[in-house]
This record gives structure tokens, C-alpha cells and sequence, in this order.
């Protein structure tokens, strides 16, 4: 059976994990030395080990991996919430910890209170810094969300960088943490379901980009100008 023959929902679940499949041996090419920046995406408290460590190591070295490590500029509040640290650590906090770990090149986005924004925010900010070829950093469940708002971020701006995805080399899948704006203490392995169900819900409300409009990005990304 092909898949334009499966049920709407099997197929989709086909490209979910297409997606996944592929972004999660998504590091840049060889011939691209440096990164123009990390897009570091907010994460609950709990959910970002191994992403300050990958982000230190990317900016250290002569030439260094990565140039500058973008973060989100909001404060620790959920969206629609007023009470602190509900959904993330905060921007100061993330600022703190960066500098702590070595990381000393850090650029702050505008607010943005959730994944959707982030990726409008980071790309605006890309745009002012004249950023051509970055990385998403995130954990390995989130980068097929991220990526679909990242590539409907630069649709609807009409202005496209080379995006590419980072995720730790190992990820403790057993762990609890929390998931999406801070909700659901339970095993990390358990928040892909979640991931799964809220792709579903942004696809259907319009607050992604599509599959297709994802494969076909990825299949042109390596023409997307990235040098001076």
C-alpha cells in the first residue's frame, strides 16, 4: 500500500516519522566550518540536559563550530500564564548557564512565549545579525515541530537560511521531565506521543508548515546561498 492510499491519520504518522528519521542525522554538511548560530529553543526545567554541554562545545575551538548561540528573550512565564517559571528557566537564567559553560557569544531574540514565536523571533533576529546558515538546538523529540514552524516562519517572511538540526548525541529517554509549556512531569520517551498529538493539532490549525512544504525545503536548502 502507498502512502497516498493509507488513512489520513497513518499517513501522517508516515511523515512524522519521515521527518523524524531525517532530522535527526541533520548536522551540517563538511564544507560549511562554521555555523553563523545556535538557535537554542526554550526547554522546561529538567529537559535541557546535554544542550548547554553541546552548545559549549560548538563555540569552543579555533575556528569555533559555532559562531553566535541565539536564545528566546521572554522571561520564565507560560503563554497566557502570569506566575514565574512555570513553562522554562528564563532567558536570564539560560544567559547565566551559557556563560557559565564557556559560551561567551550570546544573542537574545525578541519575546516569545512559545515554539511557534520562537521560531519567527530567531529568524527576525537571523535577519538583523544577516545569519544565512544556523542550527535548531533542541531535544530529539521536538525537532519535527520545530522545524515545520521554522520552515513556515521563513515562508511567510519570504526569506529563507540554510536551517539546519543539532540534538544531543545521547538522550536519556527514562527520565521524567517536563513537557510543553511546562505540563506533564512523565518519562521524556512519553512526550513523543505529545509531540505526535500537537503536530497534528498546529497542522490542522494552520500554525505549521506542512510535510511537504518541509521535504521540499529540505530538498532545496543546499541551493539556499550561505557565504558572502
Amino acid at each position: 500500500m502507498g502512502e497516498t492510499e493509507l488513512p489520513e491519520e497513518q499517513k501522517l504518522a508516515l511523515q512524522f516519522s519521515k521527518a523524524a528519521t531525517i532530522l535527526l542525522s541533520d548536522w551540517p554538511p563538511p564544507e560549511i566550518k562554521t555555523l553563523d548560530a545556535l538557535l537554542f529553543h526554550a526547554r522546561a526545567a529538567g529537559d535541557e540536559d546535554g544542550l548547554f554541554e553541546l552548545a559549549a562545545e560548538l563555540t569552543d575551538g579555533t575556528p569555533a563550530r559555532v559562531w553566535w548561540v541565539a536564545i528566546n528573550g521572554s522571561d520564565d512565564r507560560r503563554f497566557g500564564g502570569i506566575k514565574p517559571g512555570e513553562a522554562w528557566p528564563g532567558h536570564d537564567n539560560y544567559a547565566f548557564r551559557l556563560k557559565s559553560a564557556g559560551v561567551n557569544r550570546v544573542r537574545s531574540s525578541q519575546w516569545a512565549l512559545h515554539t511557534r514565536e520562537e521560531n519567527s523571533a530567531f529568524l527576525e533576529l537571523a535577519i538583523e545579525q544577516d545569519w544565512r546558515v544556523v542550527a535548531v538546538l533542541c531535544q530529539p523529540h521536538q525537532a519535527v515541530r520545530t522545524m515545520l514552524g521554522m520552515v513556515q516562519a521563513m515562508a511567510q517572511r519570504n526569506h529563507w537560511l540554510r536551517v539546519y538540526v543539532i540534538t544531543p548525541r545521547s538522550t536519556s529517554w527514562e527520565k521524567e521531565v517536563f513537557g510543553r509549556q511546562g505540563r506533564v512531569l512523565e518519562p521524556r520517551r512519553d512526550h513523543i506521543d505529545d509531540e505526535f498529538g500537537a503536530v497534528l493539532r498546529y497542522l490542522d490549525s494552520g500554525e505549521l508548515g506542512t510535510f511537504e512544504e518541509l521535504f521540499e525545503y529540505l530538498l532545496r536548502r543546499e541551493r539556499i546561498p550561505w557565504a558572502a
